[in-house]
């Protein structure tokens, strides 16, 4: 299971005052909440709490022993969540890949960036504090600038500092593609699963057939109804949406006949990683 890293990057600037200390874990939190969904339990960092600041003489380790039972329950979910350290042992020689690696502000400015880097060799991506430069923009990724044998390379790194950002396609896209995902399926035995009648005009003889073969999948509950041909069409995946509905395309009929699936997942990425499986199984 990927295991994302937190940002140390987003530490800065520091909060000014409780309130705005209050802001920052809440959305942290909700991160981390919201990623946990997606079957993610471990976020890697390297620090110690008491090394991650939240205002002047005041870290996240002072935040968590606070006796504000908020704070309390915050701080049983961060340490159940946080994993320490960035990279474990037996793949240290991973970190030795590059000979220096920075991160480039939009300003071209570089800093050093552990937790960027380690996301980066192991195809992750990071999480952290809703602070600028990562605040705001779904669509940003963070530009990193790798060396070496005296060779540059420029790579980037997703950064989620907000709850919304879980539905960054990008981030749908690295999650849905590992093996390992957790996803739910269906226990309706095939035989007992709905039938549909298709319209003549939408290739009913094509669609039964495809229908009696994606009906022994494990992750599909029924096939909906037909949808519209569309013979220029290529992509068996015609559309992917945010329930667990998807879109297929026959593409070995020249008609471009297709239909629309339910299927057993549970939230959006689940969706994506059966549209992958579906594309990979059945064409």
């Amino acid at each position: 299971m990927i295991e994302p890293c937190f940002n140390e990057l987003t530490i800065e600037p520091l909060c000014t005052s409780d309130e705005e200390v209050k802001e920052r874990v809440d959305a942290l939190i909700q991160v981390l909440k919201g990623i946990k969904k997606e079957g993610i339990s471990k976020v890697r960092y390297e620090r110690d709490f008491s090394d991650i600041k939240l205002k002047k003489e005041y870290t996240l380790h002072d935040y968590c022993i606070d006796k504000n039972p908020v704070n309390r329950n915050h701080s049983a979910f961060l340490y159940s969540i946080l994993r320490r350290p960035y990279i474990d042992e037996d793949k240290e020689e991973r970190f030795y890949e590059y000979d220096d690696a920075k991160f480039v502000s939009q300003d071209g400015k570089e800093y050093d960036c552990i937790g960027l880097y380690i996301a980066h060799i192991t195809d992750s991506f990071t999480v952290g504090f809703n602070t600028t430069p990562f605040k705001g923009d779904i669509s940003q990724r963070c530009h990193l600038r790798l060396k070496s044998d005296g060779k540059t390379k420029e790579a980037s790194v997703l950064c989620i500092t907000e709850p919304s950002h879980i539905n960054n396609l990008e981030l749908i896209d690295l999650i849905s593609n590992q093996e390992d995902l957790d996803v739910n399926y269906c226990n309706i035995d095939p035989e007992n699963k709905k039938r549909k009648s298709f319209p003549k005009h939408h290739g009913s003889k094509e669609c039964k057939e495809f229908e009696k073969r994606i009906l022994e999948s494990k992750y599909v509950i029924e096939v909906i109804n037909s949808i519209d041909f569309n013979s220029s069409e290529r992509d068996c995946i015609s559309k992917v949406y945010s329930d667990n509905k998807i879109d297929i395309r026959l593409t070995y009929t020249k008609q471009g006949y297709g239909v629309c699936i339910l299927t057993s997942a549970k939230t959006t990425i689940q969706n994506h990683w059966i549209a992958k499986h579906i594309r990979k199984k059945y064409f």
